[in-house]
This record gives structure tokens, C-alpha cells and sequence, in this order.
């Protein structure tokens, strides 16, 4: 099963109505191509980062995770000065960068179902239950992984980045012990060393 990777989104807000004509995607290719340009070394692979323009006209940065999105803070003045010399619109016009929260994300592994109830119910009660057992820790958009739940299953959460080396390895839940770990990247190429098989690795095997 292949897993959506959590990606982080910087946006350049774009104001008084600038018009960029029909064609937005030029635009933000042109855009994208002055920001590597003139920051290319420090920010990492322009591959890995998807720029487009929003239906509201702003420019939307989109890269991979947490780690590449921390390169880009430093330099938040220079992207909008990119953006405003391609657009040759003043800063009244190319607002400040906004960065969302950072967060990082983990697998909760083989949880009870008995435990919380209803499918629709779990997200909301086993939000809960992480947060009372892990000392007040908001754990985020979860998301039931197991295809067809029954005895047990696993799930996804996001956990604020500052927030992030405090999640331990192993909890108790109602008398379960929860282990806890980092989303790794799955590609085609990975390989589980514990089925041998390829497209995920142990931890979710």
C-alpha cells in the first residue's frame, strides 16, 4: 500500500487583484525558476518542489517535508523580492511569506479496535488517549491505515515539530502497549526485511 507523504506548504499572498492572465502555470514556472536562481544552493533540488498559483491568485510553494521546508525560513525576504521582480508588483501587492505549523509524521502501531469503538469514533478517541499518554502531546490528523479493521489496526499522526523528540517509542494504552515510530519514505525500490517483499518496510509490514 502506498502511503501519501505529509508536504508542507509556503505561500507568497498575492493582493489587489493582480492579473496573471489565463495562463497561471507559466507564471509559476517563471516564479519558481527566479527563486532557485537566486537561492538555488541553499534551498535544495528545484525537483523536489512544486510551485503553482492558487485559485485565489497566491503563489503556493509546495516541498516534500519537514526538513526541506526548515531551509526555506531563513529566507522568506528573499523569495517575496523573487516573486515581486517577476510579477513587478510592489509589497503592497507580494505580502509576507506564511510558513503552517511544521509538523512530523508517525505510525501508531497495532492498536485494540475494541479499545475505540466505532471506526468513524477513533480518529477522535485515540487522539485523545495519545495526548493523555504521552504527557499533553496533540497528536493530528489521524488517520486509519489498516484497510479493513478488525482485531487490530495502525494508524498515521502528525506531531507538532517542536513537539516531535519528546513522542516516545513505546506507550501503554488501556493496559496495551503502543509502540510509536517516525514515517520513513516508501518507495518502489524498498525493500521490508522482514517479508522481503517490496513497497513498504517493517515497521508498517
Amino acid at each position: 500500500t502506498k502511503y501519501p507523504q505529509h508536504v508542507r506548504e509556503i505561500t507568497v499572498p498575492i493582493r489587489n487583484n493582480f492579473e496573471y492572465g489565463e495562463d497561471r502555470k507559466k507564471w509559476a514556472n517563471k516564479i519558481a525558476a527566479k527563486i532557485f536562481k537566486k537561492l538555488g544552493k541553499n534551498l535544495g533540488s528545484g525537483a523536489m518542489v512544486n510551485t503553482r498559483i492558487s485559485k485565489k491568485g497566491n503563489v503556493v510553494i509546495t516541498v516534500p517535508n519537514t526538513t526541506t521546508a526548515q531551509a526555506w525560513i531563513p529566507f522568506r525576504e528573499k523569495i517575496s523580492t523573487a516573486v515581486r521582480e517577476i510579477l513587478k508588483a510592489d509589497d503592497q501587492t507580494v505580502q509576507p511569506v506564511q510558513f503552517a505549523p511544521m509538523v512530523e509524521k508517525f505510525y501508531v502501531h497495532r492498536i485494540t479496535k475494541a479499545t475505540f469503538g466505532k471506526p468513524d469514533n477513533i480518529p477522535k478517541n485515540l487522539g485523545l488517549a495519545l495526548k493523555s499518554a504521552t504527557g499533553g502531546i496533540a497528536f493530528q490528523d489521524i488517520q486509519v491505515i489498516t484497510r479493513e479493521i478488525r482485531k487490530n489496526f495502525s494508524a498515521v499522526a502528525y506531531v507538532p515539530f517542536d513537539h516531535a523528540e519528546r513522542v516516545p517509542k513505546k506507550i501503554k494504552l488501556f493496559n496495551n502497549q503502543i509502540r510509536l515510530s517516525r514515517f520513513q519514505a516508501i518507495f518502489p525500490t524498498t525493500q521490508c526485511n522482514r517479508c522481503q517483499d517490496f513497497g513498504h518496510h517493517r515497521e508498517i509490514c
